[in-house]
């Protein structure tokens, strides 16, 4: 039996094509791991072979960080998508007409 496993950070996109992924390839033939780690953990799972993939988020303020801890573990980054940001609100909030928020400090 082949083993397939994934670590990722806990997001709903990643939990969703693991699904995906166990739906379409059946449950007879592989034995299916998915691992809710924190980023570091992640990439400690992939480098060390625990998990065939790792499953992170990066952003413009995690990517210098991010790169040089995947580079120290010997692995690469593939980016697979991209996204905006999105943000979810109550109905009595007053910005949920709002188009756009923007972030100031």
């Amino acid at each position: 039996m082949v083993t397939f496993s994934v670590s990722q950070q806990h997001y709903l996109f990643s939990v969703q094509a693991f699904a995906h992924t166990v739906l379409s390839l059946g449950g007879e033939e592989y034995t299916y791991a998915l691992r809710d780690r924190t980023t570091a953990g992640v990439l400690e799972d992939v480098a060390a072979g625990t998990s065939e993939l790792g499953v992170i988020v990066q952003t413009s303020d995690t990517a210098a960080e991010l790169d040089a801890a995947i580079a120290d573990a010997g692995l690469t980054f593939v980016k697979l998508a991209e996204s905006a940001p999105r943000v979810a609100l109550p109905v009595s909030h007053p910005c949920r007409t709002q188009r756009c928020c923007r972030w100031t400090t």
